[in-house]
Parts: C-alpha cells; sequence; structure tokens
C-alpha cells in the first residue's frame, strides 16, 4: 500500500523536474551554444535560435501544464481523502501517579 503511494509522488517529481530541464535548455543552454559554434565557425550571428518547444503553437508547452495541472490537483485531493479518512488511535490514559508515603507527616 505504501509503495503505491509512494509511485505517483515520485512521478510527479520527477516530471516537474524534466519540464523544468527542458525548459532550460531550451530557453538559455542552446541559445547560448548556438551563437557560439556560429561566431566559432563564422565570426557572425546570422540566425537566432528559435526555441523547439515553442514551435507548433507551444503545444508542448500546453500538455505538459495540462498533465502537471491535473496531477497537481489529484495529489491535493489525494491529501484532502487521506487527512480525512485518518484512523486515529485513541490516545491511552494516563496511568495514575503512585502516593508517597510520609511516615513523619502523619499527625498522630
Amino acid at each position: 500500500m505504501k509503495l503505491a503511494r509512494r509511485v505517483p509522488g515520485a512521478w510527479r517529481t520527477k516530471m516537474g523536474h524534466t519540464y523544468m530541464i527542458i525548459c532550460v535548455f531550451d530557453f538559455i543552454v542552446f541559445p547560448i551554444l548556438w551563437s557560439a559554434i556560429q561566431v566559432y565557425k563564422g565570426g557572425v550571428v546570422t540566425n537566432a535560435w528559435t526555441p523547439i518547444t515553442l514551435q507548433g503553437g507551444a503545444l508542448f508547452h500546453i500538455s505538459m501544464g495540462t498533465i502537471m495541472g491535473v496531477s497537481a490537483h489529484a495529489k491535493m485531493r489525494e491529501k484532502i481523502y487521506d487527512h480525512d479518512h485518518q484512523e486515529v488511535e485513541p490516545e491511552p490514559e494516563p496511568e495514575p501517579k503512585a502516593r508517597r508515603y510520609y511516615p513523619h507527616a502523619i499527625k498522630r
């Protein structure tokens, strides 16, 4: 049961990290490398980098946003369900304190 609940959480985290890495490479790393290669080969930057993920009407970003949004909503609902259906163990009653016997405190 615990493994079944751990897998979706790991999937969501990995999906978020993958999307972040794709965006960093497509918008930061590849444009710098593209310009550096053009300067190294010809000395002049003639073509600008066009992000691959924005081609096709940015369908990649729309679909990733949808997938991550729906999974985040499902995770929230799982947390609410788990919180509402917790099996709460009753707290054990505290043991009564032992009375101490003080023979000198007894009045005669």
